[in-house]
């Protein structure tokens, strides 16, 4: 993401913000940043809200418990001039501080006042006060729908007033998570965008997709293999004394494991089988499809904190593990998929970065995040069909030496504008399980957390020139 204090410096020059201010209009830009859900999203956006409209610094006792509706709360939101709908937003923060204490007392309210008013200034500098004729008249918190009752994108709106022109308004929705919107996609989407025709599509599991396409014998292979690495390094280690103390495995888990190797406890002692053959029997009897079923809840809980738990966390056998599931489910994927990304044509390349960035069809937008630290330019479908692309794919899997690390299926992918071949951005494709339950005892997802954008991203979109940009 680019950092904005020298984007903020760079915008008290009017030229500048004029180009910004166009820009808004043309795409019919909304300012888009981040916050957190639930009690911080409430608060962080009414606090926008009222920094925008004028509130000043908080009395001093809002964020204490000897807080007063109407000695305290009242009183600082009426302090913003132009803050529209001042009863909902007072009423609102009184309800948090009732129903949220814990939240509100903590220091948490006091931070979100000081990102909102971080926010508030940042609006203020790079979009109204460096433009000749645009004036802040209002601002406020949407609650419920907009204009007639029908639902928005804002969380926050802006009204403007213009010397000469028609009054704008400025859309500010904040959203939660960290880049939220590049992460938690759809492998199958995301395949079927790259190597369309090969019949997998979103809502598909992409390794369920594959089981049933030819790929059982060798990704049950892969489920054994984890099985086995797991209970043979249990087996060889468990003693009285186990588990080390930085587990977080559980005696009724232990007794899991136990009966699965066979082990019973004689006193003092470790007794039982003197090898491996009942466990090795029971993972032989374990398929991909059988291991993932429910019922098997506690047994899924009690491997993954054994995988988690030394001596696997260190041990030589968890690499050959790794080394085992690159092959069984990186090598299935690129196996049945056309591998070839450097043979993707244009369409192809548009969708991804289309999806990727999650672009609107027809708006473009301002993505600001770190309680507006960062900002980008997230252009709109229709924006990013008019320009030409090439992309750079690396395995994410083979470091500088080319030796093969990690067990996720990883692509690094650099995008770059055909003319020039100037970088634009950059994003990755990581495959992973993700389910609570451990190893194969799900699907994989896709955990994205690569996206870095280029100065050269802003001019290649909006021909405004980059000097302006980091």
């Amino acid at each position: 993401m680019i950092r904005l204090a020298p984007i903020a410096k760079e915008a008290i020059f009017e030229e500048n913000a004029k180009q910004l201010r166009t820009l808004c209009k043309k795409f019919n830009n909304r300012l888009l940043t981040e916050a957190p859900t639930g009690f911080t999203e409430t608060v962080h956006e009414i606090f926008t809200a009222m920094a925008l409209a004028g509130s000043t610094a908080p009395p001093a006792n809002v964020f204490k418990k000897s807080v007063q509706k109407g000695n305290d709360i009242v009183p600082w939101v009426k302090g913003a001039s132009k803050l529209n709908h001042q009863k909902a937003h007072y009423d609102e923060l009184w309800n948090q501080t009732k129903n949220k204490q814990g939240h509100w007392y903590s220091g948490k309210a006091s931070t979100l006042w000081d990102e909102g008013k971080a926010i508030s200034e940042l609006i203020i500098k790079m979009y109204i006060a460096p433009l000749s004729g645009y004036t802040l008249k209002s601002a406020e918190r949407v609650f419920g729908g907009g204009a007639g009752g029908k639902k928005i994108i804002a969380d926050v709106q802006i009204h403007e007033s213009v010397k000469g022109g028609t009054a704008v308004d400025l859309d500010v929705s904040l959203k939660a998570g960290k880049h939220a919107q590049f992460t938690n996609l759809s492998p199958g989407k995301l395949m079927n965008i790259v190597f369309p025709g090969q019949g997998v599509k979103e809502g598909m599991g992409l390794l369920k997709f594959l089981y049933g396409k030819g790929y059982k014998k060798i990704l049950d292979q892969g489920c054994r293999s984890y099985l086995s690495v797991c209970l043979r390094a249990y087996r060889k280690n468990r003693s009285l004394n186990w588990p080390p103390k930085t587990s977080s495995i559980t005696p009724a888990e232990i007794k899991i494991l136990d009966d699965i190797c066979g082990i019973r406890m004689k006193g003092t002692s470790v007794g039982g089988a003197t090898n491996n053959s009942i466990l090795n029997k029971w993972v032989k009897s374990q398929t991909w499809e059988s291991w993932r079923k429910t019922s098997l809840k506690k047994t899924h809980v009690a491997m993954k904190h054994l995988f988690g738990t030394n001596p696997l966390t260190t041990d030589a056998g968890k690499a050959n593990y790794l080394k085992s599931k690159r092959i069984r489910i990186n090598g299935t994927i690129n196996d049945y998929f056309d591998a070839d990304w450097k043979k993707l044509h244009q369409n192809q390349i548009e969708d991804l970065i289309i999806y990727i960035l999650r672009s609107d069809p027809t708006n473009s937008y301002l993505y600001a995040g770190s309680a507006g630290k960062k900002l980008s330019f997230l252009p709109s479908g229709a924006e990013i069909k008019n320009h030409k692309y090439n992309i750079d794919v690396e395995d994410g899997n083979i470091d500088h030496l080319q030796n093969e690390t990690g067990g996720d299926y990883v692509k690094i992918i650099t995008v770059s504008s055909k003319q020039g071949n100037k970088n634009l951005f950059k994003f990755d494709l990581r495959f992973r399980f993700a389910g609570t339950r451990g190893q194969w005892t799900s699907d994989i997802s896709h955990k994205g957390s690569v996206f870095k954008i280029y100065p050269e991203f802003w001019k290649y979109f909006t021909g405004v020139p980059a000097g302006i940009w980091p």
